[in-house]
């Protein structure tokens, strides 16, 4: 792939499909493995981020197995792995050696914590799970009501996930409570990006407000919150976009 471990870095990325599972294990099911939609991401939508990630001097490996599309950005340093390359070997090597991961809730992303990489979590599923692992950091999906079209506040959806039954890992629980998930925004995905390395790097230095919104966030979590306990920062300009959610 043209990487000299020696002096290049990467970073993956992944988004999950639903390709999947519907091509190695058919579900038996009515509506298949649709119930598990909501984690489901765009990879195109990362193309903000791929540029800033070049930027900086790296490259950018998209990994994935029976991924639905292909990656829609043309750069000698950006490597549609999972099209090109995808070998078992690989897809556990690559994630044992990035400088993080930047993925949307999957298998694939999970990979990041077994090597004890750091991990950006996109397009994360609400209900008040939050990814747990090393120097991570992420952005949850937003809901909207479909009956006023207004977004769903952070601490309803926190309150709304740990009771529901089924529980919000359920895509058509979501749809049942009468909301439409929304994808983070190129924008956002590339803001909690440059984010990331400056966490990574140590230049990171949130202002008062910055760090008054994340214990706000914090707070919603009832105490008996079966995530209570997983301290994982939510991007800072999210926050500071979606003050009013908290």
């Amino acid at each position: 792939m043209g990487i000299d471990l020696d002096k290049d870095w990467f970073v993956v990325i992944y988004a999950r499909d639903e390709a999947y599972l519907n091509e190695t294990q058919p579900h038996e099911l009515p509506g298949g493995w649709d119930y598990h939609s909501h984690r489901n991401a765009d990879i195109n939508s990362y193309h903000l981020a791929i540029q800033y990630i070049l930027d900086q001097g790296g490259f950018v490996i998209r990994t994935g197995y029976k991924v639905k599309n292909k990656l829609d950005f043309i750069h000698p340093r950006v490597i549609d792995y999972a099209n090109l390359y995808r070998n078992d070997f690989m897809d556990i090597f690559l994630p044992a050696h990035c400088k993080f991961l930047l993925g949307a809730a999957g298998g694939a992303s999970d990979l990041a914590v077994v090597f004890n990489k750091p991990r950006l979590s996109v397009n994360w599923q609400i209900g008040g799970t939050a990814p747990f692992g090393k120097n991570n950091l992420y952005l949850p999906k937003k809901a909207r009501d479909q009956k006023n079209g207004e977004y769903v506040p952070l601490g309803k959806l926190l309150i709304e996930g740990k009771d529901a039954n089924p529980p919000f890992t359920h895509t058509n629980r979501i749809m049942e409570l009468g909301y439409t998930l929304e994808d983070n925004t190129p924008e956002e995905i590339l803001d909690v990006t440059k984010e990331m390395f400056q966490r990574l790097d140590g230049n990171w230095n949130p202002s008062e407000k910055e760090k008054q919104l994340q214990q706000r966030y914090r707070d919603l979590f009832p105490p008996d919150h079966f995530y209570d306990s997983i301290k994982t920062p939510v991007g800072s300009k999210f926050l500071l976009k979606y003050e009013y959610l908290l």
